[in-house]
């Protein structure tokens, strides 16, 4: 008997407590979420989700905590090529290959070719009327600012004897 098979016999046998209890608009769409990323999970997600009612609610037995260990020792297991470098460190640093090699390597790798960003004429054309429609107004208000008829500033020899004394 597989997971959801016990799930619907559990929902089979308690159907009347499901009945009674609605959940609120607000649990749906956390349950549609949930049921999302069960889809996608890895085995440590899925075995979190499966038991995650008890683990907020309740202390978990130990083979649900059994089962946590092991999905997370065999999540951070490292893989063999990894134990292997880490093991012969030494000896694959010391050497330097030839630059035969990395051109084979390079030669090897699947590069994609770069597509060119293509704009259109009427791209550039919008751009160069909206540059020429911003120099235009920094001309204009430039030329606006400066013949802008400001009344002369008063001189300080105009507000106080004593000032006049001090522009001299």
């Amino acid at each position: 008997m597989n997971r959801s098979d016990s799930i619907e016999q559990f929902i089979r046998n308690h159907r009347d407590a499901f009945d009674a209890a609605v959940p609120g608009a607000h649990c749906l769409h956390e349950i549609g979420k949930t049921l999302d990323r069960l889809r996608t999970a890895d085995d440590l997600e899925r075995e979190l989700l499966y038991n995650r009612v008890l683990l907020d609610t309740e202390m978990p037995s130990a083979q649900v905590w059994k089962g946590v260990k092991q999905q997370l020792d065999r999540h951070n297991a490292p893989d063999m090529l990894e134990q292997f470098i880490r093991n012969n460190r030494e000896a694959l640093d010391s050497e330097t290959p030839d630059l035969k090699v990395w051109s084979q390597v390079i030669k090897s790798i699947p590069f994609a070719p770069k597509r060119g960003l293509f704009v259109s004429w009427r791209q550039t054309l919008v751009r160069v009327a909206a540059s020429l429609a911003l120099l235009l107004a920094g001309v204009a208000g430039g030329i606006w600012y400066a013949q802008s008829d400001e009344p002369p500033t008063m001189a300080m020899s105009e507000v106080s004897n004593e000032y006049a004394e001090l522009e001299t």
